[in-house]
This record gives C-alpha cells, sequence and structure tokens, in this order.
C-alpha cells in the first residue's frame, strides 16, 4: 500500500501571512529572524516591528555572511576596543606620540563616543561628536587628531570585516583655525624689562633669555643638562627631549622620561649669543644659591639645568604654568599688555625675529631642527651651505634680543 504524502506545514503569522525558514513571530507581535554565522555557536536573532522591516535586515544579513562581513561581532565590540587594539599594535610609534592619543581619547571619547558597540555608530554620532568640540572653539589642530583616530579605529575595523562601510568618512571635523602670533618686539621689551626688575619673577630671567634668544623646543630646554652646554664654542648640544606620562599609580601622577627628539633634524649643536651664555651662567649661578640639586634622575641623566622647588627638573607643564604666572603678574605693574602664550609661542617668536634679521631659511632651520625635506620645501632643498656659510650668517643674529640685560 503506498505511502500518503506528507505535505509541508505552512508557517503564517497572526495576520496570516507566510513566514519563511527561521521567520518567526512572538506572542507580542515581534518578527524575529534567526541565523548562523560560520566558526560561531548556535544562531543569532535580529528583532523588527513588521515583516517588511524583518526582511530587509534578512536581506542586509544574508549580504554581510556572503560578503565575509561580520557585523554579529561588531555589536559586541566598542570603538574603546577598537582604540586600545589598535595602541597594542602600533609598536612603530614614539612612545610619547601613543601617550598624547591615549591621553586625547580618554579626555574626550573613552567615557561617551567609545563605549558605544561599532556596528551601531553612525556617520550623525561621529557628526554630532565634532559639533560639540567646534561649539567649545577647539583648535583645528585638535579637531584634526581627534578625527584621525576615530578614522582609523574604523579602518581597522573595516580590514577585519567587522563593519560594511567606515561612517566616519565624510564627516567634517573643521576646528577654529588659532593662528599662533609671536611676540612683537615692544612686548619682548616689556616682558623682559618686567623680570629684569620683579623680586619675585627675576628668577625667571634666564629661562626667557635662552628660550628667546635659542628657539629651542620646550622639552628640549627641559631635557638641557650642563654636560650639554660648551660654554667655550658658545653651543648647546641638543639630542634628548624631556617628556612626561601618566602612571598606572592610583594617584595619577606623572612620571618623567627621556627620549630622542621628534625627527633626525632635531639632533643638533644651536649657536649661542652672548645674552644666551650669561642666561646659562647666571642660571648655574641662581641654582646654587638657591641649593636646587636633582634628587632623581630620569632614565639615568641628572645635572639637569632648570630644576623645580622640589629637585625634578622642569617639564612641559611647568614652563607653561610659571608662563601664566609672569603674564598675570606682569599686566598688573606694567603699560604694555601681554597676551597668554605658550612656550611654543616662543619659539615662534625666534624664528620670526631671525627672518627680520635677515637670516637664509637654511641656516634658520638647522638651528632650530626644522627638517630640510627637499618635499617639503623644495627650494631650500636644492640650497647647500657649508659650515662656514653657516656660521658667518648666525653672526646676524648677535643681539637678537635686542635690549642690554640687567642681570643684578
Amino acid at each position: 500500500m503506498a505511502r500518503a504524502k506528507q505535505t509541508k506545514q505552512v508557517r503564517k503569522d497572526k495576520e496570516g501571512k507566510v513566514l519563511k525558514n527561521r521567520e518567526y513571530q512572538r506572542e507580542n507581535g515581534l518578527y524575529e529572524y534567526k541565523y548562523r554565522i560560520e566558526g560561531q555557536k548556535g544562531y543569532s536573532s535580529v528583532y523588527a516591528d513588521n515583516l517588511t522591516e524583518l526582511r530587509t535586515l534578512e536581506k542586509k544579513i544574508e549580504k554581510d555572511i556572503s560578503d565575509g562581513i561580520n557585523t554579529h561581532k561588531g555589536k559586541s565590540i566598542t570603538l574603546n576596543d577598537m582604540f586600545d587594539k589598535m595602541m597594542r599594535l602600533k609598536v612603530d610609534i614614539r612612545e610619547s606620540t601613543k601617550n598624547n592619543y591615549i591621553a586625547r581619547w580618554n579626555d574626550r571619547i573613552r567615557e561617551n563616543l567609545g563605549k558605544k558597540h561599532i556596528s551601531t555608530i553612525k556617520k550623525s554620532d561621529i557628526d554630532e561628536f565634532f559639533l560639540s568640540m567646534r561649539i567649545e572653539g577647539l583648535h583645528k589642530g585638535t579637531c584634526k587628531l581627534y578625527y584621525y583616530l576615530i578614522y582609523q579605529c574604523f579602518e581597522m575595523a573595516l580590514d577585519d570585516d567587522l563593519i560594511r562601510k567606515n561612517p566616519a568618512k565624510k564627516v567634517v571635523y573643521d576646528g577654529e583655525e588659532k593662528e599662533v602670533k609671536p611676540l612683537t618686539e615692544k612686548e619682548q621689551e616689556s616682558l623682559l624689562e618686567y623680570l629684569e626688575r620683579d623680586n619675585v619673577y627675576h628668577q625667571y630671567l634666564p629661562l626667557l633669555v635662552i628660550f628667546l634668544g635659542t628657539g629651542l623646543r620646550v622639552s628640549e630646554l627641559c631635557a638641557l643638562t650642563w654636560q650639554d652646554i660648551d660654554f667655550e664654542n658658545k653651543r648647546i648640544n641638543v639630542d634628548k627631549q624631556l617628556l612626561k606620562r601618566k602612571t598606572k599609580s592610583e594617584d595619577g601622577e606623572y612620571s618623567l622620561y627621556v627620549e630622542k627628539p621628534k625627527t633626525k633634524s632635531g639632533i643638533r649643536s644651536v649657536s649661542m649669543d652672548d645674552d644666551v651664555v650669561a642666561a646659562f651662567l647666571k642660571q648655574k649661578e641662581q641654582n646654587q644659591i638657591m641649593g636646587k640639586k636633582i634628587i632623581k634622575l630620569v632614565d639615568g641623566y641628572g645635572n639637569f639645568i632648570f630644576i623645580t622647588k622640589n629637585g625634578l627638573p622642569y617639564c612641559v607643564t611647568n614652563v607653561n604654568f610659571i608662563l601664566r604666572n609672569i603674564v598675570k603678574n606682569h599686566n598688573k605693574e606694567m603699560e604694555t599688555e601681554l597676551p597668554y602664550f605658550s612656550a611654543h609661542v616662543l619659539r615662534h617668536t625666534y624664528i620670526t625675529e631671525m627672518y627680520k634679521k635677515g637670516v637664509d631659511g637654511i641656516t634658520i632651520k638647522k638651528q632650530v631642527g626644522h627638517s630640510t625635506d627637499k618635499k617639503k620645501d623644495v627650494t631650500l632643498g636644492y640650497i647647500h651651505p657649508d659650515e662656514d656659510f653657516h656660521n658667518e650668517q648666525l653672526k646676524k643674529a648677535e643681539g637678537i634680543i635686542g635690549r642690554k640685560i640687567a642681570w643684578g
């Protein structure tokens, strides 16, 4: 006797619509689609309020699976996870650069956008993040750095097949374009006059004279030891910079460390004029009078020139704090109003004054440690002055501060 042919049971939703394989409708009316990814245990599910919406999701999931895109995993990985992984993999960048990236991320991203799963972040979420930064008036360079970090995280997720496209690709990140303005001759004159006569801030006169007379980066100046100063030949050996990083200690203290300058051009011998030589000698005298000594070596280095009252070498934060206090008190007493400025502004001031005095570009670049890469400056890349020409040009910068310092 022939067996009766079994008919496949047709499943329908509450409205009588036929449901496909792995489509379900729950008691509460919500629709569910179950799918499986190769290498993954069990099934994953997506949900929708209606069948049309569910099938739109199905098509997207099927295309992702076909293209090898694991968006399901992307729903469990946050933007913070991608950033932390990216930092672990960046073994070819300087420690100071990595520390800067981590500090910036922790400051503005980790507790908000960073907590979101990468597959759920939309372009509008990133647009909103940069809008808030523009409203705060943050510098364009700062916004650009944040964009670079966010963009690279999504690029890595894209390469790992966790997302289909980079939501940061067409985001506008422009911030405020803040021009660095060097101190004018009048402002420099007023600043130095104030330091010459003020009983409290007179101790910082050597620091300012050295900044204005050499154009050193603040991290380079902080790293200087007395062994770096060649008084006989009026030269400063620059081969390191002193920076700080946040330790993992509970008190959140910062530790200091020494590393090489950013580029090969940063390693150089800097010329000193008589004012700068006198400033270093005055600093040495002050250290002896105040009994300032280094209490702890930093990566094997000691005998630093600029020392805090706690026996540690100056770092960038110390210097900029000092400058802020100097300007604040200067403006209470002097007729000329000084803008608040950082140590980096003093570097701009030095380079500007060198240019105004007619010192050639190659000599300026060599003095301040800028690159002469042909790709960055084609004209200067074709000029190759010898050492005699370089020294002859430096004579033009003698007396660059333009004032006879009253050391007292």
